[in-house]
């Protein structure tokens, strides 16, 4: 039996570095098999990459998620509007660019 291809990328920036996570698809379920803290990591480089290479890619302030191809949602519906309420937007406006067109809190954050 092969072992599942990494299929998504989160990318979180913090304090201490970028937070990479990476996940396989067992069945319908992300499950992660790395997590690590990166001090130098040229994170408009990974996504650059991750473009060039057919992956869907959607940002937000300090971070990023990659999918390998079509993005899937992170998150059912009513995990979606619990995740809405309990961390909202800030109600300035961001740089242009900053947020998804759309954003879509099945899919960011």
């Amino acid at each position: 039996m092969s072992t599942p291809d990494i299929v998504r990328l989160d990318f979180h920036v913090t304090p201490q570095g970028v937070v990479l996570a990476k996940f396989k698809r067992c069945q319908s379920v992300y499950m992660p098999t790395e997590r690590t803290i990166k001090t130098e990591f040229d994170l408009e480089n990974s996504i650059a990459w991750c473009l060039a290479n057919g992956w869907t890619v959607r940002r937000w302030p300090n971070g990023a998620r990659a999918w390998k191809g079509a993005a899937v949602p992170i998150r059912d519906q009513q995990a979606a509007e619990r995740t809405q309420r309990d961390f909202p937007l800030p109600a300035v406006e961001a740089e242009p660019g900053e947020l998804p067109a759309e954003y879509d809190y099945r899919y960011d954050g």
